[in-house]
């Protein structure tokens, strides 16, 4: 039952953004972690790389990028709002190392999470969501933004 509320809410969520293409949809209801999705897609290596990290108030601000590793090319940029007092020191040590993204550190250390979609937007240069990873010794939002024309090119 849980499930097919899930299902209903993320129906209702992709009616807001009628002009996605079905490898847009999977993209921006994927469950896991989307650099290994894209990974897939691409059939090569897809790295996250920090560009920025900046201290607001109690949290975190982090802008990174997804990059294919063939190509050189961004396949998303994303933000992360990690508030600090969400967030256990062993995740937040390697947040503020820079060295790896955020799917990355939850994996490291087999931290279960479960990820809630808040929002997708779409219009004829990017498609986006916006979505809460939540766990034992995590909560974290992120914003990620992928260029149109980059997934046209994968098709």
């Amino acid at each position: 039952m849980a499930e097919e509320l899930k299902m209903d809410k993320l129906l209702k969520m992709l009616e807001a953004a009628p002009d996605l293409t079905a490898l847009q949809r999977a993209i921006v209801t994927t469950d896991g972690t989307v650099q290994t999705m894209l990974t897939v897609i691409f059939n090569t290596p897809v790295t996250a790389h920090v560009i920025s990290q900046i201290n607001v108030g109690d949290s975190i601000v982090r802008w990174t990028r997804l990059i294919r590793d063939d190509t050189g090319k961004t396949v998303c940029i994303a933000q992360s709002v990690i508030p600090r007092k969400e967030n256990s020191q062993i995740v937040l040590t390697d947040i503020d190392a820079c060295e790896l993204g955020i799917g990355q550190i939850l994996a490291r250390h087999k931290v279960m999470t479960k990820r809630t979609i808040l929002g997708i937007y779409c219009d004829e240069n990017n498609f986006t969501r916006t979505y809460r990873i939540k766990g034992t010794i995590t909560d974290i939002v992120i914003t990620e933004v992928f260029p149109v024309k980059v997934y046209e090119e994968a098709l």
